[in-house]
């Protein structure tokens, strides 16, 4: 995964956005977050701080895309 990838999601100034409707920008991640290295878990940090919510369970993503 790209940090930057998130931002055509987020930011409407940019030519190539791609969310008018700008509904919610969900990262998941199907991997155990003790399993991150700290330069990953830097990385989810930096993203959540862009408004992306970040899940790591199925029950969690069923939560929020209800």
């Amino acid at each position: 995964m790209k940090e930057n990838q998130f931002d055509k999601f987020l930011n409407s100034k940019l030519d190539n956005f791609c969310n008018p409707e700008q509904k919610k920008v969900i990262l998941y991640i199907d991997k155990p977050m003790s399993e991150a290295t700290n330069t990953q878990l830097n990385m989810i940090n930096r993203i959540k701080q862009k408004n992306v919510i970040v899940v790591n369970s199925l029950d969690e993503l069923g939560k929020i895309i209800k």
